[in-house]
């Protein structure tokens, strides 16, 4: 067996297993919430980053390492933890897996600022 061979069996053994790294999210076929299916994923969150664009707030982005069996496109959504977040990118698909990039805005509340991790 190649060591490409052993890789590509691990994703889906070791690395999307939600008893080792994974966890279960919601996916929603071009983003409709009647369309949901649960898959596994790897999440890994990336800093929060300050967005002006549409008035002060952040966005809230993470990678979801997904097997490539997962069909995805860009007017997919997911929901994470409970919150949805919409595909910003996917990556190709490489040994058995692909990365897809979401996020989410969120708005500065009135009288305070953005939510930022770990805020109560």
């Amino acid at each position: 067996m190649s060591l490409q061979q052993l890789i590509d069996e691990h994703v889906a053994s070791v690395f999307l297993n939600t008893d080792h790294f994974a966890e279960n999210v919601i996916r929603f076929a071009e983003g409709n919430e009647t369309a949901a299916s649960v898959v596994k994923a790897v999440v890994s969150w990336v800093p929060d980053a300050v967005e002006d664009s549409r008035g002060r707030g952040v966005m809230r982005r993470a990678e979801l390492f997904l097997d490539d069996s997962v069909r995805v496109t860009i007017k997919d959504a997911f929901r994470i933890g409970g919150v949805r977040y919409d595909v910003e990118t996917i990556g190709a698909v490489s040994h058995g897996a692909r990365t897809v990039s979401v996020v989410r805005y969120i708005p500065e509340q009135k009288g305070g600022s953005p939510l930022k991790t770990g805020d109560f």
